[in-house]
């Protein structure tokens, strides 16, 4: 799951909710099952790169995937 402005595509992500420290994907259960992951899943990062992962989510995914 990868954004078209970094060159590549993605599919099946419907929202990701971004909070301090770390997010929440969910996928559609096709995509899901495609790339062999669950449907949601979490993802832990530095507290401090919180808005830095924020706007790369929005660039790549759009703002409207993003919470």
């Amino acid at each position: 799951m990868w954004g078209e402005e970094e060159g590549t595509t993605y599919g099946g992500v419907e929202r990701v909710t971004v909070h301090p420290g770390d997010l929440t994907i969910e996928m559609t259960t096709l995509n899901a099952a495609e790339l062999g992951t669950p449907r949601r899943f979490r993802i832990t990062f530095p507290a401090d790169c919180t808005e830095e992962v924020r706007a790369g989510l929005c660039r790549t995914l759009g703002a409207e995937v993003v919470v």
